[in-house]
């Protein structure tokens, strides 16, 4: 993971996959999601506010 930039996403698509979250990524279930991947206290740190932010900007639409 920490030789290049395509092990580290290798890395987090199986974790992604591992833990069933995929389909929350293509539904654009942002809380589901920060829940799956940071845990109960993700709304503590409004991970699922930021995810949405940050994909609402760099969405090509």
């Amino acid at each position: 993971m920490f030789n290049s930039q395509r092990k580290q996403l290798d890395a987090f698509v199986n974790f992604v996959k591992s833990k069933g979250l995929e389909e929350y990524l293509r539904t654009l279930n942002w809380a589901a999601f920060a829940q799956g991947y940071n845990g109960s206290q993700y709304a503590q740190n409004n991970y699922d506010i930021k995810l949405k932010k940050a994909f609402d900007k760099y969405d090509k639409k």
